[in-house]
């Protein structure tokens, strides 16, 4: 979704109209930072039980590092959120040792 990050406002409207229409949405993974009551419904209402957030660092320490901009307020409210929803299966990813690559160290 990090290419769509521009109508990210809209999208959620988009995807709820899609669903009124009586098609499906799908997306791969969900900015943590991003994630909109209506493209939740419409993700849900398209039969959605699992989710994927990329909180991409373990610590804060390393979110920062990474630049990924995110807290970990953020990110429970994010998993909050999806349980209040009933979506209960959440795929997570991480990155490891990612700032060595860009020469840095943790």
């Amino acid at each position: 979704m990090g290419r769509l990050y521009p109508i990210m406002p809209v999208l959620g409207r988009l995807c709820r109209y899609i669903v009124d229409k009586g098609a499906k949405v799908s997306v791969s993974s969900l900015r943590i930072d991003r994630i909109d009551p209506d493209m939740l419904e419409a993700l849900i209402a398209s039969g959605h039980k699992t989710i994927s957030l990329a909180p991409e660092g373990g610590s804060q320490r390393m979110r920062d590092l990474i630049r990924k901009n995110l807290t970990e307020a953020q990110i429970l409210d994010a998993c909050e959120m999806l349980i209040t929803h009933d979506i209960l299966n959440l795929k997570l990813y991480f990155h490891h040792r990612s700032s060595e690559r860009n020469g840095c160290r943790p």
